[in-house]
């Protein structure tokens, strides 16, 4: 989302809206096809956000709410290959006043004991970031820009001189006739972009890109991939303090949205329900997930915990089941000119994702082929390095800081 960021030229330093948009789009030459073409020239959206760089220690940092995550991947001969990879679990339940300090004393025992030194992608945002789509008037590219400052301040009531912005056009539709522009508008407060660039900086790192988590968790996927799994999927990221919903066509991020219901509100209910401590709950919802739905013959004793521990959980599953099928049709009414009716696929990304049976309820609920995200499917892992048995286990865990590290030059 911000491009080039350093010490002396962070986004509190530029003069405007627009004079920071001047370097959203550095390369002219992808505009001159015209914007119907726009999807067709670009093989994803990070060309869009950063010019090719030669830099080779750049590093996706995923600052989660139970983990940290920093994931280094290099393009060889053979092909994207991960270099280093690192995760570490946060104090549970920590404080949101003591979160900062926790966080970085966390993140730099990752850098000082594994001596890490070079550039970092961060994730950026979390709740407080928002992602909208909507449509301007055809217009010459060289306008965009302001108009789109426009539509943020006028028409989405965005205070600019608090919130930086960045956005992507998406390409060109049509409206009762007449030619429209869509873009996806970003906007993040100014003061959550200083603190996590204050943060990289101390710990001796170079923040070289910030992103949100719907754009990074798409950079995970190559757009062929997407494109083969159908034209139209859902991403549903399932975080311990964040869930966000997500739909692509024809492999390309259109609309994302946060939902109130997360991996860690699920272990809430749980704790409520049984009447135990969080710590616990949460260890119940890793063992059992939703096997109390299922026929599978387990011990009586055993039975009767799944069972419960998904009972505690039903009221939010249904209303998950809810948000998404209700995200998707407030979409759909956007999109009758693309005759889309439904969705092709579900994608379940995050640590929610490896919730047991989670899947399969989706699935049988949604009515649609449900598969858990694995970010390194493509990527060439040194068995003698990593243990492969942990990253498969914990795949879907890792999409968010993956597509970080994917996001430069060449990939």
């Amino acid at each position: 989302m911000l491009d080039k960021l350093d010490s002396k030229n962070s986004i509190n330093s530029r003069e405007s809206p627009a004079e920071k948009n001047k370097f959203i789009f550095p390369y002219n030459k992808i505009f001159k096809k015209g914007y119907a073409e726009i999807l067709n020239i670009l093989p994803n959206l990070k060309n869009l956000f950063i010019p090719p760089q030669n830099y080779q220690n750049i590093f996706g940092l995923d600052i989660g709410t139970s983990s940290i995550k920093l994931v280094q991947i290099v393009h060889t001969k053979a092909g994207m290959e991960l270099a280093n990879l690192w995760s570490e679990e946060l104090p549970f339940g920590m404080q949101p006043e003591k979160s900062r300090e926790i966080i970085k004393e966390t993140l730099g025992k990752i850098i000082s004991a594994n001596n890490i030194k070079g550039r970092v992608i961060a994730s950026v945002g979390g709740w407080a970031v928002n992602i909208q789509t909507v449509k301007i008037p055809f217009m010459p590219e060289e306008e965009i820009a302001k108009a789109v400052e426009w539509e943020a301040q006028e028409g989405l009531s965005i205070d600019l001189e608090i919130n930086s912005m960045d956005y992507v056009v998406l390409g060109e539709t049509e409206k009762s006739g007449t030619r429209q522009i869509e873009v996806l508008i970003i906007t993040v407060p100014k003061s959550v972009v200083s603190e996590l660039v204050t943060t990289i900086n101390e710990l001796g790192l170079t923040p070289h890109a910030l992103e949100p988590p719907p754009l990074g968790i798409a950079e995970a996927f190559d757009r062929d991939e997407l494109k083969s799994q159908g034209r139209v999927l859902g991403i549903l990221e399932l975080g311990a303090g964040l869930t966000n919903f997500s739909i692509l066509i024809d492999g390309i991020l259109r609309f994302t949205r946060n939902i109130p219901i997360t991996s860690g509100s699920f272990s809430d209910d749980i704790a409520e329900y049984l009447a135990i401590d969080k710590l616990s709950a949460e260890k119940l919802k890793i063992r059992y997930g939703l096997t109390g739905l299922s026929q599978a013959p387990v011990a009586e004793d055993a039975a009767a915990e799944s069972m419960r521990v998904t009972q505690a959980m039903n009221f939010k599953l249904e209303k998950l089941v809810s948000s998404i099928d209700h995200t998707f049709k407030f979409y759909l009414h956007q999109l009758s000119n693309l005759n889309v009716s439904t969705f092709d696929k579900l994608i379940l990304s995050g640590g929610g994702a490896l919730m047991k049976d989670l899947d399969k309820f989706l699935s049988s609920r949604l009515n649609l082929p449900v598969i858990i995200a694995n970010p390194f499917k493509k990527i060439l892992i040194d068995e003698t390095k990593f243990n492969c048995g942990y990253l498969k286990e914990n795949a879907p865990r890792f999409t968010l800081s993956v597509g970080l590290a994917l996001r430069k030059d060449g990939f």
